[in-house]
């Protein structure tokens, strides 16, 4: 077993690591900043923590059981960062948290049972992020949260059985998803002025809203509260679940059969 633990202050890093349960622990802060991580195997950990000005961070994983965290700028007055993670195998994990202005987080991920996250937007002073996860294979979750205005969220899913969701909680922000397969769940909750655009192409597959609820979530239609919402699902068997208020717009396209749309404004 080989172990690497690593932390950088200025410069370029890279760390590469071939056994298993490796863990590289990266960290770096001032401008112009890259950080690289390759590691195969199986149980390793990789950690990115990068703060400051015209940063990329770049981890990539082959193999299964892995973790890697790219922490962008958390809380600081940062700018021009670029988190990206990379995943080969199965049950993976991949986080990137990220604050600042122009900052972007990047995940992708190929195989089955991986989960992967984007969180940013908690620093008032946030503006302009962008947050992307890109899935292929079976049973895999993503999961979005942007917690401030004017950021943009993606997610693309090709496989069965995956469940993906988008949360911006405040106002003119937009979400796309793309999801390709069969058995496969939408969660969407956005605000005010917000836009969405949703594709499932399949059969058997749900876009469903969330609301908060003690004991945990309510999926009771999208919550778009006057928002603008482009889905088209093609396929048999798809339900889709839409309730707008306040000069909400649905623009709805079914194509197959068994298909059901419920669409609720007031």
């Amino acid at each position: 077993m080989k172990r690497i633990i690593l932390t950088v202050i200025l410069g370029v890093t890279t760390t590469l690591a071939l056994a298993q349960s490796n863990t590289s622990n990266v960290t770096q802060s001032g401008p112009d900043n890259v950080t690289n991580v390759d590691q195969s195997g199986s149980a390793n950990l990789a950690i990115a923590n990068s703060s400051g000005e015209r940063l990329t961070s770049d981890i990539d994983q082959t193999g299964s059981g892995n973790i890697a965290k790219s922490k962008l700028g958390l809380f600081f007055g940062v700018s021009d960062m670029e988190g990206i993670i990379e995943q080969l195998g199965d049950d993976n994990w991949a986080g990137v948290f990220n604050d600042g202005i122009n900052v972007d987080g990047t995940i992708s991920q190929t195989g089955d049972d991986n989960f992967a996250e984007i969180i940013g937007g908690w620093a008032s002073t946030d503006e302009n992020l962008y947050a992307e996860i890109t899935q292929t294979g079976d049973n895999n979750r993503g999961e979005i949260e942007q917690m401030d205005t004017e950021e943009t969220a993606y997610i693309q899913q090709l496989g069965d059985f995956n469940e993906a969701k988008i949360v911006q909680r405040l106002d003119n922000n937009y979400a796309s998803l793309d999801q390709h397969g069969n058995g496969n769940l939408t969660l969407l909750d956005q605000e005010n002025g917000s836009s969405a655009s949703l594709l499932q192409d399949g059969y058997d597959n749900a876009i469903l809203g969330i609301g908060s609820v003690i004991g945990g979530p309510l999926y009771s239609g999208l919550s778009v509260d006057g928002s603008t919402l482009n889905v088209e699902q093609f396929g048999t068997g798809n339900i889709l679940l839409v309730s707008q208020t306040n000069g909400g717009i649905a623009n709805v396209i079914q194509n197959g059969s068994t298909n059901t749309s419920i669409i609720i404004q007031n």
